[in-house]
């Protein structure tokens, strides 16, 4: 079976000025985790690091999934240029999830073509929005969603996620990817990710990782081997597939088949 992988376009291990007073970094991550943005106060700045699992994450290959980390460093002067007192509001937010029109501007930032001049006013103008967003959460104290994140009340998006859900069951061994199954189910790749969480109290990533092992451990006790059990459930290493295997279920694969 082909494992699909992907890279980024953009995968920075420097900063990049977009002016003196602002500045960002991407790179991708090996792990899956959860999305957040963490917000570090130094001397003179401000450090925003948004991880973000939403665009580039292989959901069918659990030896490589990928997130991104998009890091925007911005001067106090810069914040407080905006409002008197404005970085230390910020600074108050310390660490929060990222809400679904968070979640659209990070994609467009990890989507985009723009080169030159037109990508720095890009950057700079996507930070300003996150900057509102984040604006907006210091100031949510009854912890009511963003407007975008109350889709699941119409029947017609819930129903999406639900065929999502009978999708990724039928799609254990087989390659597909967050992007793809928004596609095959017609729904923001953002709103996928949030809604199925919201709906089944679990990622994408961990639901498909659920389900590997308990086909996995069906098919051990059917005496298939270890081998045949790896590819079955999306594997291309048998180590890989140990090791995930005895993490989930507390022994290894040779040992549960005994």
């Amino acid at each position: 079976m082909n494992i699909v992988r992907f890279t980024f376009a953009r995968t920075m291990s420097s900063w990049l000025n977009i002016k003196p007073s602002l500045k960002y970094q991407l790179s991708a991550s090996a792990s899956l985790q959860e999305d957040y943005v963490l917000i570090k106060s130094g001397t003179d700045n401000l450090q925003f690091c948004f991880q973000y699992s939403g665009v580039e994450c292989v959901v069918v290959d659990p030896e490589n999934p990928l997130s991104s980390q998009l890091i925007f460093e911005a001067t106090k002067d810069f914040l407080n240029q905006i409002e008197t007192g404005f970085s230390e509001k910020l600074e108050k937010i310390s660490k929060t999830k990222l809400c679904c029109n968070m979640q659209v501007h990070l994609h467009e930032i990890l989507k985009s073509k723009n080169q030159g001049a037109r990508q720095k006013i890009f950057i700079e103008s996507k930070f300003l929005q996150l900057l509102l967003c984040l604006e907006e959460e210091s100031t949510n104290t009854d912890g009511v969603d963003c407007g975008n994140c109350k889709f699941l009340s119409r029947p017609e998006e819930r129903l999406k996620i639900e065929t999502a859900l009978t999708v990724l069951n039928n799609s254990i061994g087989n390659p597909i990817t967050i992007p793809g199954l928004a596609r095959k189910v017609g729904i923001n790749e953002c709103y996928l990710k949030k809604g199925f969480k919201e709906l089944y109290g679990k990622t994408i990533f961990m639901h498909l990782q659920e389900q590997r092992m308990q086909r996995a451990k069906v098919l051990l006790k059917e005496e298939v081997s270890v081998t045949e059990v790896a590819a079955e459930v999306g594997y291309a290493s048998i180590s890989s597939f140990s090791s995930a295997f005895k993490k989930t279920v507390g022994v290894l694969p040779t040992e549960y088949a005994l």
